[in-house]
């Protein structure tokens, strides 16, 4: 099994409309934590981390004991990780996550432009949502992802647009809790997805369509 990496964000911002934001472009957005699950190291669950932009400001009892790193410290994190020959799985993070992070860390990024490059050159990022986009014209979801496989019995633990609000309530925990399972979740599909023949919905921006999904990563 190749060493792999899952990465994950969540943001900060509460209000598209009012802040003038887009999926397809970083401008704007601004980053509250970003997850990594590295599916290689530790036991078989892998190994996750956290970073925020300041861990002291957000340190509760109840997170003592995460793996937190400071946002200015996950560019190192990913250099070491690229020169032990780790891939990165993203969902969407060509169209999201990376774009976001490549920006500076004063505004709402990671600082990420050279290492995101060296996997991006190396082609050490795999998007599952590309690649689906690639092969079926159409965009999956993770949650259809996730119910084609496996059922109703398993699913995201959040809306996404519920996170940028719990965040600034202060529920760290429950964020951080829930940018991981997608990381989980999305590592569950890259490896399973190609053993098996599941149906699942897509929307190409007009329309919702189900498919027979046999993925060729």
């Amino acid at each position: 099994m190749r060493k792999c990496l899952v990465l994950d964000i969540e943001t900060a911002n509460l209000d598209m409309d009012a802040e003038g934001l887009a999926f397809d472009n970083p401008q704007g957005w601004t980053t509250s934590c970003v997850g990594i699950y590295d599916i290689w190291e530790g036991e078989s669950e892998g190994v996750h981390y956290y970073y925020v932009t300041d861990p002291n400001k957000i340190m509760t009892p109840e997170l003592e004991e995460y793996n937190l790193g400071s946002m200015e410290s996950l560019a190192s994190t990913l250099e070491e990780c690229y020169k032990r020959g780790y891939y990165i799985i993203t969902k969407n993070g060509k169209g999201f996550d990376l774009p976001i992070l490549r920006k500076p860390l004063e505004n709402g990024g990671a600082g990420l432009e050279d290492i995101i490059n060296k996997y991006e050159t190396d082609d050490r990022h795999i998007d599952i949502c590309q690649l689906l986009r690639d092969q079926y014209g159409y965009r999956f979801s993770l949650q259809n992802l996730v119910k084609g496989l496996y059922g109703e019995q398993e699913s995201k633990t959040m809306d996404a647009a519920h996170a940028p609000k719990a965040w600034a309530k202060g529920d760290y925990q429950e964020v951080l809790d829930y940018c991981m399972h997608d990381c989980v979740l999305t590592a569950k599909v890259f490896f399973d997805a190609p053993k098996n023949s599941f149906e699942a919905v897509g929307f190409n921006g007009q329309r919702s369509k189900k498919h027979q999904i046999k993925v060729n990563w």
